[in-house]
């Protein structure tokens, strides 16, 4: 800004010079004009516009009498303009002021030029107000003489200073220190981990999916003969071709292919019983698909179900049932302590091995996967478990630990007297027996029972689960006190 105003009085000077005046002469000024235009200009208000007004006049008079340095020196107009910009006017008026008055005694320090020729159209001398070469005269010009082309000034030296002052180049402005080098660092410095984690989970993607990929299921295992065949599946006789062992294969209904949701969630379930280590527990040890099959594989457990014991024995005494059960609360229990639910307890899902242990099988797997209420109507459709051995509630599709306790009770009943409590026909039938809790006493089904057998066996099946046992070992202690009496 400073520069700019530097800049524009020696382009007006440039402007006003006779060079530049479209071949017009200069008109001429007498001391007395000068004498007068300095006390008018003095009367005027000290503003900047008005010092700035001031010395323009200034420079127009000087330009208009044809000799520049008799009037007005290039070092008092630079200095003028230095103090307007840095806000001393009245400093600055000041110095106008006493520029004017060095004007009004210019006479007396040399003789004044000769005067131009009219440049009127009719002879007369003009008269120029504001926009125009020269400020308004207060006062009548002198009459005019001729004068000698020898006689006219040389052109004033301004207009070349004013062109050195455009052609020199301004100086450059100093360079701001550029924001992108940081940007570019901090980007990279947040982008090059995050690639180098991306590298690394895609590449321990792709080694789990190569190896999941290399080893099918027959590839694994060798499959061998069918052993049995339930609600859920068929089970094989299979190999373990890595650690030479026996395994049992369990093939899913094929009912499970055709929804997509129910074969992801029964994978995982599987994958969460397998977490369960229990001496009576039948352990899973893995969970493979071949094609549109799922397979579980389980461990290999030499003996029988108790659903064949009780084909070929339907009656067991009381102390053989105490030692089953006690082996199949503890591993209940065990479960319920790792937050599983079993869901389908019956006797198919009871393994009695060569030594008379008893081994609990398929936990979890009926929490996603049986489906035998599908057919049952509205209602039952998200309930899980097998008929005739789940629960009330568990039509609903409700369970809690005292459910599984009720499977256990319907298992003592069936294995003590050979029947089931509940044999009604249709659905709604079955529900309505087990709320009235209408079966026969297990003492009138076979005699030698103890009452207080009976009294447990009510107490087992309660249709409300806030009414039996609260746990799997209260179940069997309970028992205990019964088979002992």
């Amino acid at each position: 800004m400073l520069r700019a105003l530097r800049i524009l009085p020696l382009l007006l000077v440039c402007l006003a010079s006779p060079a530049s005046a479209q071949g017009r002469p200069p008109v001429e000024r007498t001391d007395s004009a000068a004498q007068e235009l300095a006390a008018d200009v003095k009367r005027s208000p000290t503003t900047r516009g008005n010092v700035r007004e001031r010395l323009e006049r200034l420079m127009h008079f000087a330009m208009a009498s044809g000799r520049p340095e008799r009037y007005l020196r290039k070092e008092k107009v630079q200095h003028v303009h230095k103090l307007a910009a840095s806000g001393r006017l009245d400093e600055a008026a000041k110095m106008v002021d006493l520029l004017y008055q060095e004007i009004g005694t210019a006479g007396e320090r040399e003789p004044a030029p000769p005067g131009p020729p009219l440049d009127g159209p009719f002879g007369e001398r003009p008269i120029v107000g504001p926009g125009h070469d020269v400020p308004l005269m207060l006062s009548a010009p002198p009459a005019p003489r001729p004068i000698e082309r020898s006689e006219i000034p040389a052109a004033s030296p301004l207009p070349e200073l004013a062109r050195a002052v455009l052609r020199a180049e301004p100086p450059a402005p100093a360079e701001k220190p550029s924001p992108r080098p940081l940007i570019l660092i901090a980007a990279g410095l947040i982008l090059f981990p995050a690639a180098l984690i991306a590298a690394a989970a895609w590449k321990f993607r792709r080694k789990t999916e190569a190896a999941e990929a290399k080893q099918s299921l027959t590839d694994k295992y060798a499959i061998g003969s069918l052993i049995t065949s339930g609600g859920m599946g068929e089970v094989y006789e299979g190999q373990d071709l890595t650690l030479g062992r026996k395994v049992a294969l369990k093939r899913m209904l094929p009912d499970l292919k055709l929804d997509a949701s129910l074969r992801q969630q029964f994978l995982q379930e599987a994958r969460t019983v397998a977490k369960l280590t229990h001496p009576y527990i039948v352990q899973i040890h893995d969970c493979m698909e071949s094609g549109e099959d799922v397979y579980l594989v389980f461990e290999f457990v030499k003996g029988k179900t108790l659903a064949q014991i009780l084909t070929e024995r339907p009656r067991l005494p009381l102390k053989e049932c105490l030692r089953i059960f006690s082996h199949v609360c503890q591993a209940v229990d065990h479960a319920h302590k790792n937050h599983i639910l079993h869901r389908d307890l019956k006797p198919a899902n009871i393994m009695i091995d060569e030594n008379g242990i008893a081994r609990v099988m398929d936990f979890g797997i009926a929490l996603e996967s049986t489906r035998t209420m599908a057919s049952a109507g509205p209602g039952f459709l998200d309930a899980s478990g097998t008929l005739r051995y789940m629960p009330p509630e568990q039509h609903y599709g409700k369970s809690v630990r005292a459910s599984d306790v009720y499977a256990m009770g319907v298992c003592l009943y069936e294995m003590t007297t050979g029947t089931l409590p509940f044999a009604a026909g249709s659905v709604d039938e079955l529900i309505e027996q087990k709320r009235g809790r209408r079966f026969p006493a297990p003492s009138a089904l076979v005699p030698g029972l103890p009452k207080e057998f009976d009294l447990f066996v009510t107490a087992v099946l309660a249709p409300d689960p806030q009414d039996r046992m609260g746990s799997a070992l209260e179940f069997l202690e309970l028992l205990e006190g019964v088979a002992a009496a």
